[in-house]
């Protein structure tokens, strides 16, 4: 969730990493499974 809130603050996923001390290559992992997640429901509600 706080991914998720960061990815709407518009920070870089390095950032994403650095702010939840994460490794930079699970928050990629964490931010496109999300993003792609966002579209399909935006494709849903259409």
């Amino acid at each position: 969730m706080l991914c998720l809130y960061l990815m709407g603050l518009n920070l870089s996923n390095h950032q994403i990493a650095a702010e939840l001390g994460l490794n930079k290559d699970d928050v990629q992992k964490m931010t496109a499974q999300l993003r792609s997640g966002v579209v399909e429901k935006k494709k849903r509600l259409s």
